[in-house]
């Protein structure tokens, strides 16, 4: 569910990044279907402090080695 949210909120070379309500309504909607509805509300229980993480470690493209 982590990493479908963070596939949902990042941008992609094939997409713009959706908001955090359009992801979460979008977790919200699967509940039970697709995730865990236990893991959902544990998600909504950090919802605030999300953008904060975000803005703290903002993706950074891949460098080559």
């Amino acid at each position: 569910m982590a990493d479908v949210f963070d596939a949902l909120v990042s941008p992609r070379c094939y997409k713009k990044p959706w908001s955090f309500d359009d992801a979460m309504n979008f977790i919200h909607q699967e509940s039970g279907a697709h995730f865990d509805p236990e893991l959902v509300c544990c998600l909504e229980e950090i919802r605030d402090i999300l953008p904060k993480i975000y803005a703290r470690f903002p993706n950074q493209p891949e460098q080559a080695e």
